[in-house]
């Protein structure tokens, strides 16, 4: 009786849940009807890709883009509700890529990218949410070579996707 009722509570305590997600590859598509929002022009047509892993309520994404890695947290589901999870990353001293029009782009040099991931699960090999992408530009962005004259402090791209499983 005495180890039910030690289960009971570890498993009350950790907010134990069944995520459906399987670990794996997993590819960004982006949602027609969500985005993406990019006052800078950071979007080339794709959302990137990254490497998911799960362990107990924790999720990691090595997501791709400059060596970036998102650590989150499945939430707690409620009434039979889809599981839903957060992840965010911080890296630092890299370079944003502005695309251009005629289908140029410049490289422009940022002290650091956070990136945010809201994700809700769609079966075992998908998930769909949101990206936001923020790139806190170098004050020296604007005079290195390659880079345009008028780069903000801050630039953003939020974008809605559907993540699937890759072979």
């Amino acid at each position: 009786m005495r180890g039910w009722l030690t289960a009971l509570a570890l498993t009350a305590a950790l907010g134990c849940t069944q995520q459906t997600l399987q670990p794996g590859h997993y590819v960004l598509t982006l949602l027609a009807d969500a985005g993406p929002e990019d006052g800078c022009h950071l979007y080339d047509g794709g959302l990137w890709a990254g490497d998911v892993s799960i362990s107990g309520i924790d999720l990691f994404m090595n997501y791709g883009l400059d060596g970036l890695i998102l650590e989150g947290q499945f939430a707690s589901p409620v009434n039979g509700q889809p599981d839903e999870f957060e992840a965010d990353g911080t890296v630092n001293n890299v370079s944003a890529t502005v695309h251009v029009e005629d289908g140029g782009s410049f490289s422009c040099p940022a002290d650091s990218l956070n990136a945010h991931l809201t994700g809700t699960v769609a079966g075992p090999h998908g998930f769909t949410g949101l990206v936001t992408l923020t790139y806190s530009m170098s004050n020296n962005a604007s005079q290195a070579p390659g880079c345009y004259a008028e780069v903000p402090a801050t630039c953003e791209l939020s974008a809605g996707y559907l993540a699937t499983a890759a072979p």
